[in-house]
């Protein structure tokens, strides 16, 4: 079961300051869902020990993965626009 929000939060994958990286973003989502990781994993489709490390900070999720946990949380992958060169 996901969240019940239609709206679609936009997740930047950005270096810059300002704007919180995708991997940070994820983890902050999984915290503040109130859910356990276990909890997480098993809804949104995610082995539950590949959820639980990339939350600890001990490894980065594929592309896949990460789709898929941004699915569960109503959100969106984007890319980054890149500024035109000359400007």
């Amino acid at each position: 079961m996901s969240p019940t929000c239609t709206e679609y939060r936009t997740v930047y994958t950005v270096f810059w300051s300002g704007i919180m990286a995708l991997r940070d973003q994820l983890r902050q989502a999984v915290h503040d869902s109130g859910l356990s990781v276990y909890a997480v994993a098993k809804r949104s489709g995610i082995a539950q020990p590949v959820l639980h490390r990339f939350v600890a900070g001990e490894r980065d999720l594929t592309l896949a993965t990460a789709s898929k946990l941004a699915d569960f949380f109503s959100m969106r992958l984007t890319r980054p626009r890149r500024p035109k060169k000359g400007r």
